[in-house]
């Protein structure tokens, strides 16, 4: 029997960094981004997804139904709204120039060469990360100084990945690694103690990060200079997210709340959650927001995963849980995380209870699960490929699971952590 640590999983990114096997193919976040940002982002962005799409990150294109499709050109959307056919102008972009034929033809090229560039998944056991490349292979082992690795986000450009832990007791730690160089950019002590729930802002200027104690920070990512401060909670901080736009962060806690703070003025705004004694069974764990809406999942001890609106529309009212949207059938014990899946209105979240492990899939508006996986061990991380259709899960039993995000089918099991191959125990 080989024994390896439990395990916590990083979000799966894009990584446009990734070596190929042909230096000169074309990078989305180097060469197609830029392009697609100056000439349709302004209709298809989070803020103002026209037809339901987002150019602004390589897993909302890839989700996109029919916009991409890699190394097959002739079919994807994206290239045949942006060519002119038969002498008629292209009916993208609506307004100014069409593309010019040298900018359709890096669409084309980046199409035809499988668009998707490499993926990267991170794992971390006791005081170490290990990235992969998600197609196989281990890349690089990242270590600082924490004996212990709470927290795990690659940046939007999948350029770097931020690190949190610490050591119990004694102090706690952001670290910013270049993922590429396999190198460590920033390192940063922070209280005393341990940690948790970190998150990029959506420029990847900014990691937001919760401690225990009690507070909510962010750092400019290349400088480590804290620009954000907030104490309003009653106890240990655990995840954080981003409003769309960045203006706002949202923390959970503990104390069972989940906050919201004006980043420019570090300002406490709201309890988004009830404040109501009893309203939630227990602290919250994780929080995400949605793709495209500022709507955000929050999960934690009550087993339940619960989708509410970020900003309040009428007074607060003592008793009601006026931001609360729906909630959805519960899992057995607590709920450690959820992600949504990319350019669509599902989710996934994870649980353990009494040695057991669960994944489910839901979706907005259907109350009950699409699918259910169980696993011996509890499953405390999930991670959703930029693709959309494979969910990571990790956890208690030390291996990296893949699932088919529609149907949730068990595709492989990975160990991540290299073991001599007569390692008996």
């Amino acid at each position: 029997m080989r024994l390896v640590p439990a395990l916590l999983l990083a979000s799966l990114t894009p990584a446009a960094e990734v070596p190929t096997e042909e230096p000169d193919a074309v990078s989305y976040w180097r060469e197609v981004r830029p392009l697609l940002t100056a000439r349709c982002a302004g209709c298809h962005q989070p803020a103002k997804p026209k037809g339901r799409l987002d150019v602004t990150t390589q897993a909302a294109l890839l989700a996109a139904d029919g916009v991409i499709a890699a190394g097959v050109p002739a079919d994807s959307l994206l290239l045949e709204v942006v060519t002119s056919e038969d002498g008629d102008p292209p009916s993208m972009p609506p307004d100014g120039p069409a593309l010019t034929e040298d900018e359709v033809a890096l669409l084309e090229s980046w199409n035809a060469d499988g668009s998707p560039d490499g993926a990267r998944c991170a794992v971390a056991g006791s005081g170490e990360v290990l990235v992969h490349r998600y197609d196989g292979g281990l890349e690089a082992r990242f270590a600082g100084l924490s004996e212990r690795v709470e927290g795990l986000a690659f940046s939007p450009d999948g350029a770097r990945l931020a690190v949190i832990g610490g050591s119990p007791a004694r102090f706690g730690e952001v670290q910013v690694w270049n993922v590429e160089k396999g190198e460590l950019a920033l390192s940063k002590q922070v209280t005393f103690d341990t940690l948790r729930g970190v998150s990029w802002s959506p420029d990847g200027t900014r990691v937001a990060f919760g401690g225990a104690d009690r507070s909510l920070r962010a750092i400019d990512a290349a400088t480590g200079e804290e620009v954000l401060f907030q104490g309003s909670h009653e106890d240990w901080v655990l995840d954080t997210t981003w409003s769309t736009d960045a203006s706002h962060l949202i923390s959970v806690s503990r104390d069972r709340s989940m906050k919201l703070v004006k980043v420019s003025t570090s300002q406490f705004i709201d309890n988004i959650t009830s404040i109501t004694p009893g309203a939630l069974k227990g602290g919250l764990a994780a929080v995400a927001r949605h793709p495209a809406r500022d709507e955000l999942l929050a999960a934690g001890a009550a087993g339940v995963p619960r989708l509410y609106r970020m900003y309040r529309e009428k007074k607060r009212v003592i008793g009601d849980d006026y931001n609360l949207i729906e909630a959805y059938a519960g899992l057995p014990g607590r709920l450690y995380d959820v992600r949504w899946l990319p350019g669509t209105d599902a989710f996934v979240t994870s649980s353990s209870h009494e040695g057991q492990g669960h994944v489910r899939r839901y979706t907005i508006g259907t109350k009950e699960p699409a699918w259910t996986y169980e696993a011996d061990g509890g499953i405390y991380a999930v991670a959703v490929h930029p693709a959309g259709d494979r969910v990571l899960c990790a956890g208690q039993s030390g291996l990296v699971v893949e699932l088919d995000a529609t149907t949730g089918e068990t595709l492989r099991e990975v160990v991540p952590v290299p073991m001599p191959e007569d390692s008996s125990r």
